[in-house]
């Protein structure tokens, strides 16, 4: 939630001071969108490490159980959390990009 907000003053902080100078409507800035695909591509990339945290704890449980259906529960975790970090950390850069 605070990372939330922190994302909204970011955005109204850098495109309220150019809307002044630019007498333009807010949603069709350039300088609007760039900030806004940069937010959500550093969100993305914030995602996709804590995917590959969590697919990496998973996988370390998946290495040291014992049982095999805790194995097998353990290794389709470690599976989906890398198949995530892999997805969001595609969506991060594209967005970046697409800002920049």
């Amino acid at each position: 939630m605070l990372r939330k907000l922190y994302l909204i003053a970011l955005i109204v902080a850098v495109s309220v001071p150019g809307q002044a100078s630019a007498k333009t409507d807010i949603l069709f800035s350039n300088r609007f969108y760039g900030t806004v695909s940069a937010g959500l591509g550093v969100f993305f990339l914030v995602e996709a490490n804590n995917a590959r945290t969590d697919g990496n704890e998973a996988y370390d449980l998946y290495t040291a159980s014992g049982s095999a259906t805790l194995a097998r529960e353990f290794y389709d975790q470690s599976r989906q959390k890398d198949t995530k970090a892999a997805i969001m950390l595609g969506l991060g850069v594209g967005t970046i990009t697409y800002g920049l």
